[in-house]
């Protein structure tokens, strides 16, 4: 997950879900977060809320794409 929704953290942790994050790309996405994603951008990469939550979250290289 790169873009989250607020409820999505709540959710995530009552279906016991895991949020997988590929950290690489937040770089680039960085570059066009704001002017591409707007608003949602204040959801986005957001392992600190996710781990507050109590939310299994993995991350990953994207490789080998």
């Amino acid at each position: 997950v790169q873009i989250l929704r607020r409820e999505d953290f709540v959710r995530f942790k009552k279906l016991n879900l895991i949020a997988s994050m590929q950290p690489y790309h937040l770089a680039s996405d960085m570059k066009m977060a704001e002017k591409g994603w707007g608003k949602r951008c204040k959801w986005s990469y957001a392992w600190n809320e996710l781990v507050k939550n109590r939310v299994h979250l993995t991350f990953g290289s994207d490789c080998p794409v």
